[in-house]
């Protein structure tokens, strides 16, 4: 697994995050083949591959009043067909916008 990060404070009340992330997956085994020796090399078999791309803000204009918004892209591939359901395979994009005051 690959992971970074990275915050900013662009000014009061207003700052931002960028963070992705990148995995690699093999073979789903059995508990039992888990202690036969010799045991399989690292990553063998059908892999699974996810990567996460995702930028977030938030806002803060006025004292306890705050807006934030987000964008995620996403690509997971699988190649063991039973492991990931079908919905999350493939590109994505996904977003969000909120207010909320308090807290």
């Amino acid at each position: 697994m690959i992971f970074g990060s990275y915050s900013q404070r662009i000014l009061r009340g207003l700052s931002f995050k960028l963070s992705a992330w990148y995995y690699r997956k093999g073979q789903t085994e059995l508990p039992e083949q888990q202690y036969q020796s010799p045991y399989p090399p690292t990553l063998y078999g059908e892999r699974r591959d996810d990567f996460n791309l995702t930028i977030a803000g938030i806002w803060q204009p006025i004292n306890n009043a705050y807006l934030s918004g987000f964008y995620t892209y996403s690509d997971i591939s699988d190649q063991e067909a039973s492991r990931t359901p079908q919905f999350e395979l493939g590109k994505h994009n996904n977003f969000g916008v909120s207010i909320f005051y308090g807290l």
